[in-house]
Order: C-alpha cells, then structure tokens, then sequence
C-alpha cells in the first residue's frame, strides 16, 4: 500500500468545517489528501479509501427507544436520527446538509431542516399528549387503589 504523508496544507477551512485526512484511491494503492469536512461530521474519512466523490460526512446518531413491560422491557419501537451531506450529489437537497431519520427496518426518511422542525415540534406535541394520558392513568391508578 502506498501511502503518502503529507503536512496539513496551509489553507483556512471555510466557516464551519475543518480540514481532515483522507485516504483516496484503493486498498492498494492510495494517499492521504485534506479535504473539508463538517465540524459535526464523526466519521474517519482515512480509515478506509475511496473515491473523492464518494465521500459523505455523518454525523453522531441520536436515538430512543419504547420498552413494553410484556417482554423484558424490550425496545419495540425505536427511532434514530444523524446528520448527512453528501457533498457530490447532483441532488441539491442531498449535497445539503439534511437529516436521516430511521428505525430498525431498512427504510430511511430523508429530510430537509424545515422538514426536521416540523417533526420536532410534531414530537413535543405528542410527546406532551403521552403525558397528558400517563397523568390521566396515574389518577386511575390512584384511584382504583384508594
């Protein structure tokens, strides 16, 4: 493998990104080059080589899960959500950076950041909504046990 080390070049990265390593070329052939990458961007783009246009940056998942007191306390439901851009798309919004929001299935929503408030605020109201219910049965509860 042939692998070329460079000093980082002297050059400012533009606002909100900072230059990383990279490997480009093949397992057998490759070398190491800066690129730009986003300050909220986890991934080692050196760890493995690729293509420069292959390359996408990700961003630290997030995610939760429901349990259900009738198996162990098991996650049935879960949802997961990262950052992505895929700077050589010719897709706009993919180029952009966006959201995947995804559970276990091998579905992803890909969606904008306007989309990603409206789901956040969709969240908090339904979230409030479990509340609202997990309050009604806790007086039910109260009650019945009184």
């Amino acid at each position: 493998m042939s692998t070329l080390a460079t000093p980082e070049p002297p050059v400012s990265p533009a606002r909100g990104t900072r230059l990383v390593p990279t490997r480009i070329g093949t397992w057998s052939r490759s070398q190491i080059a800066y690129i730009q990458c986003p300050i909220w961007c986890t991934e080692d783009h050196a760890d493995s080589p690729s293509a420069l246009e292959d390359i996408s940056h990700y961003g630290e998942p997030d995610g939760m899960a429901v349990p259900s007191f009738l198996g162990d306390n098991d996650a049935h439901y879960s949802w997961w959500a990262r950052i992505e851009c895929d700077p050589s798309s010719d897709d706009e919004r993919m180029s952009a950076a966006h959201l995947i929001v995804g559970d276990e299935s091998t579905f992803e929503a890909r969606i904008t950041v306007e989309m990603a408030d409206q789901l956040a605020d969709d969240l908090i109201a339904f979230a409030t909504a479990v509340r609202d219910m997990a309050r009604v049965a806790r007086v039910a509860n109260e009650a019945d046990a009184g």
